[in-house]
């Protein structure tokens, strides 16, 4: 699977289409409480996904979105192994702007860009829309050390070998010995730029 859009955001359709002249109108609900930041995602076929607006959540009647400039985007492919050479299906790879990931943003004011993809069983991947330059890609796959590789352009050598990892596993309970489900769980390591596990939940009964 492969789609131009947010890493961390899935939708079968978009809220809305832009019409022949390249405007949309979008209804949203008021944001639900707690919420503190809305962002708003332009993508279309061929291009670089844009960030058109992100800022504290202000319910009005009407809000008018300045003109988004999209740029020409580029199909970047490569394929995932394993340090045994074994081509390694279902990593999640995700590309994001090199230059705004490090502090950098090269004058640009345009938002964030984003695109994703999993490999398929031959460890294939390809990425449509991502930016053509200065683009670092992030590689995970459970039981493997999360892999980056930057800055990636259009012809570069995007060939990857991800290195095994270790599973940690254990309870979490409150003072009386209780389990507690739900609890956050992440681990840290000293591994590139202090790189985390991801987002794991205990079960029911506190494991993880």
């Amino acid at each position: 699977m492969s789609a131009c859009q947010p890493a961390y955001v899935w939708r079968a359709e978009p809220l809305v289409r832009s019409n022949a002249e390249g405007r949309y109108d979008l209804s949203v609900a008021p944001p639900a409480q707690g919420t503190k930041v809305r962002r708003l995602y332009i993508a279309a076929p061929g291009i670089v996904m844009a960030l058109a607006a992100a800022s504290p959540v202000v319910f009005v009647a009407r809000l008018e979105i300045p003109t988004a400039s999209l740029i020409p985007g580029a199909t970047l492919r490569g394929r995932v192994r394993d340090s045994s050479g074994k081509v390694l299906a279902g990593v999640r790879v995700v590309a994001r702007d090199a230059m705004l990931e490090r502090g950098s943003g090269g004058g640009r004011t345009d938002g964030s860009f984003f695109c994703a993809a999993s490999t398929e069983e031959q460890g294939w991947f390809a990425l449509p829309g991502a930016l053509p330059a200065a683009t670092r890609l992030v590689f995970r796959k459970p039981g493997y050390l999360r892999t980056v590789l930057e800055p990636v352009a259009l012809g570069s050598d995007t060939s990857v070998v991800m290195v095994p990892s270790g599973f940690a596993q254990g309870r979490v309970v409150d003072r009386e010995g209780r389990p507690i489900g739900g609890a956050a769980v992440e681990l840290l390591h000293e591994v590139d730029d202090g790189l985390a596990s991801g987002d794991h939940r205990t079960a029911i009964d506190g494991t993880f």
